[in-house]
């Protein structure tokens, strides 16, 4: 299931800017079939890390070598599990705040390059006067969630040192100095950042827990022995005593 769920990603929603940067995008129902949206939304941030957790299963850290072994899939999965990472990091690199926008949209034509201030992406209806929606950072945690992932799986640094430079930036533009809580912002690239006054509960819930096991050691939720859910609850693998009817 995990595998036709992947295949049908890689035919389907990945693509690459004219400048290299692969990334996720939508497919939206027309009359007759389907049209193609190069829009990505901060939620799939996620699927860089899982991508290099199914080539391990959590089991083992793998160099770019040591995948040369591996199956095609494994391959082409590995690949594209740390290019969609770096796109990701992209877009919070390349903003001011250095955090990451709510929703992206990535170029389609070489064309379209100097519109968006040499960026292979940008931000519909931008304006600083009145920043859409898109342009918030509501302190999400799927980048982080596939640093972590990706740290334990390559032990790569530089996945710990996007990390850090990503928490300096929350530290930077969200942390409500007169209380130690942290807001959501109204637009990346204004600085000073406007805030929107409230803390999504993910903050705490996930995305602090994934900051924080980027650094922690293996031992601690040992990927081999647990799975995290969609909200990052922890729950232990185990072997069922029982066998269903398809055993």
């Amino acid at each position: 299931m995990y595998d036709e769920a992947m295949t049908g990603v890689k035919e389907e929603l990945v693509r690459e800017t004219p400048g290299g940067v692969v990334y996720v995008g939508e497919l939206h129902p027309s009359r007759k079939s389907y049209r193609f949206l190069p829009k990505q939304d901060h939620l799939v941030c996620f699927l860089g890390g899982l991508l290099l957790l199914g080539v391990t299963e959590g089991d083992r850290t793998l160099q770019d070598q040591d995948v040369l072994k591996l199956p095609d899939s494994n391959q082409e999965d590995w690949v594209l599990g740390k290019e969609l990472i770096k796109s990701c990091i992209n877009t919070y690199e390349l903003s001011k705040t250095g955090l990451g926008p709510e929703i992206v949209h990535f170029i389609n034509r070489p064309e379209d390059f100097d519109k968006i201030k040499k960026r292979e992406w940008g931000i519909p209806n931008y304006s600083p006067r009145s920043p859409p929606l898109d342009a918030r950072n509501i302190l999400r945690p799927e980048t982080v969630e596939s640093l972590f992932l990706a740290w334990r799986t390559t032990k790569d640094p530089i996945y710990r040192e996007w990390g850090w430079q990503i928490f300096q930036a929350f530290d930077e533009h969200c942390k409500v100095k007169a209380t130690g809580a942290f807001s959501s912002i109204k637009d990346v690239e204004q600085i000073p950042a406007p805030r929107e006054n409230k803390m999504e509960t993910f903050w705490l819930a996930e995305t602090l827990k994934y900051l924080l096991l980027l650094f922690s050691d293996d031992s601690v939720i040992p990927l081999n022995s647990y799975v995290f859910n969609t909200e990052a609850h922890i729950f232990p693998i185990f072997t069922p005593s029982f066998k269903s009817e398809e055993d």
